[in-house]
């Protein structure tokens, strides 16, 4: 086993830890609120933990049956942060859009216990994301970023980028992201459901102001 290597407060790693899969996010994410007062950042913004509401279906369990979803973080989209849409500034036609994208799922898995006082999981996000008339050329990049959450305080949140190629005569593709470790510290007291995973695009004032108006 690769040795994983921690990112930031060492709970959210940014390189591959070279660990085996033990089980599936399992279930649905349940729809539930952060701590009010405890805020996020991204894009330069802020954005409160009261609007976390989770908004996505996870798959099915998978894997090892001995490793139960009790073991895994519990992950969530930002709802006000999943999606955005670019246009040419020369009006909000179709003829005038540019990009869009939007976050559809976060799919992972449970690694199991890494010592005594961890326990590691990994997850990617799943996107949408469409260029329009307006587009130039046939590539983009998309920045994202990713937070770790427990009892109302942010542990660690780290930046992306997905680099997406639309092939000939296709403007919609679904892209995976990089699949991120996490290890997450763990006691008699703490275990890894007590750890919220939150992914969001980062977004411009802009594109945050548009969203919420919907």
């Amino acid at each position: 086993m690769v040795e994983p290597q921690y990112g930031g407060l060492g709970v959210l790693v940014q390189s591959g830890a070279g660990v085996r899969s033990r089980g599936g996010f399992c279930g649905r994410a349940k729809s539930r609120p952060g701590r009010m007062g405890v805020m996020m950042r991204y894009a330069g913004l802020k954005f409160s933990c009261a609007a976390l509401l989770a908004a996505l279906a996870l798959g099915g369990c998978q894997g090892d049956p001995n490793e139960t979803a009790m073991s895994c973080p519990k992950p969530y989209l930002l709802p006000d942060a999943s999606a955005f849409t670019h246009y040419d500034g020369r009006g909000h036609d179709i003829s005038n859009l540019v990009l869009s994208a939007r976050l559809t799922d976060v799919r992972g898995a449970c690694v199991g216990r890494l010592g005594k006082l961890q326990e590691g999981a990994h997850a990617h996000v799943v996107m949408l994301v469409s260029r329009g008339p307006a587009a130039q050329g046939n590539d983009a990049d998309i920045s994202y970023s990713v937070g770790v959450m427990r009892d109302g305080e942010v542990l660690d949140e780290h930046s992306y980028s997905q680099h997406v190629v639309f092939p000939s005569n296709v403007d919609t593709v679904q892209v995976t992201g990089q699949e991120i470790p996490f290890v997450l510290p763990t006691s008699k007291r703490v275990a890894g459901p007590d750890y919220h995973l939150y992914f969001w695009l980062d977004l411009t004032p802009e594109d945050l102001a548009a969203n919420r108006a919907k």
